[in-house]
């Protein structure tokens, strides 16, 4: 699984807005599943790829990246004590299908603990690349 931080960087293609389609919502629509009706995971390439060549990552599934989850504190990320609840919780990126935009920009992150399971989870395996 990739990192959060490989998973951004991914995600995102190159762009510094909300969406690698830019910071128009309407322009996701051609490049990433959700909020559709019915509800249904789409087949994998349906909708254009971000500016790295990859496909469906807004939207679609949430996936899974290997990091446990962390918080902003005084500056910098850490991982989240269990006073919180959320010490055993790992990260999911990107959005589901059944999520509206709000929920699939290159930044929203989820918390779920290791054996959560739903329909619109899902998982994006990553190998290095060498130039």
């Amino acid at each position: 699984l990739p990192t959060e931080a490989q998973w951004e960087y991914s995600a995102r293609g190159g762009t510094t807005t909300p969406w690698w389609t830019g910071a128009d919502p309407d322009d996701l629509r051609s490049g990433g599943n959700y909020g559709t009706k019915p509800h249904f995971v789409s087949q994998i390439g349906c909708y254009k790829a971000n500016p790295f060549g990859l496909h469906d990552t807004m939207g679609n599934v949430w996936e899974w990246c290997r990091d446990p989850y962390a918080q902003l504190r005084k500056g910098k990320l850490t991982v989240v004590d269990s006073q919180l609840g959320l010490a055993q919780c790992a990260v999911n990126r990107g959005g589901g299908f059944l999520g509206q935009i709000g929920s699939v920009t290159s930044a929203v992150r989820c918390a779920v603990e290791p054996w959560f399971a739903a329909v619109d989870l899902g998982v994006r395996p990553m190998r290095p690349v060498n130039r």
